[in-house]
C-alpha cells in the first residue's frame, strides 16, 4: 500500500510538471538613468521538449511609452514571435509589465542577443 502511495505521488508530479509551462522567462532590467539593455543567451530547438525553443522577457514601462526591441542571432532564425521579425516596437496603453517572446526557427540551438530600449 504504502509502494502504491509513493509510485501516485511520483506520477502526479511527473504529470504536473510535464504540463506546466517551462518557457524560460526573465526580466530586462535597466540601469539607472539608462533607457537601454542587452541580453544574451543561448536557445535550443523543440525536439519533443516543450518550450525549448521559446524564452519570454518581461519589461515594465509606463504609459505612453515606446518599447523598441531588436534581435540578433547566430543562425538567423532566432525571431519575435508576435511578428516573425527581429525588430519590434510596442506603444504602450498603460503602466504595467510587456511580455516579448522570442523563439528559435532553426534546425540546431543557437546563441542570441536582445537589446530593448524605453523611450
Amino acid at each position: 500500500m504504502r509502494k502504491t502511495v509513493s509510485t501516485m505521488a511520483v506520477l502526479a508530479l511527473t504529470v504536473l510538471l510535464a504540463t506546466a509551462d517551462i518557457t524560460a522567462q526573465s526580466r530586462i532590467r535597466f540601469r539607472r538613468g539608462s533607457t537601454s539593455a542587452t541580453v544574451s543567451g543561448r536557445i535550443g530547438v523543440n525536439r519533443g521538449v516543450a518550450g525549448a525553443n521559446y524564452r519570454k522577457y518581461v519589461v515594465r514601462a509606463g504609459a505612453g511609452q515606446t518599447i523598441s526591441a531588436t534581435l540578433s542571432s547566430r543562425n538567423g532564425k532566432v525571431a519575435f514571435a508576435e511578428n516573425d521579425q527581429t525588430s519590434y516596437t510596442i506603444q504602450t496603453d498603460s503602466s504595467r509589465d510587456y511580455v516579448l517572446n522570442i523563439y528559435n526557427g532553426g534546425a540546431n540551438n543557437t546563441s542570441y542577443t536582445l537589446t530593448v530600449s524605453i523611450q
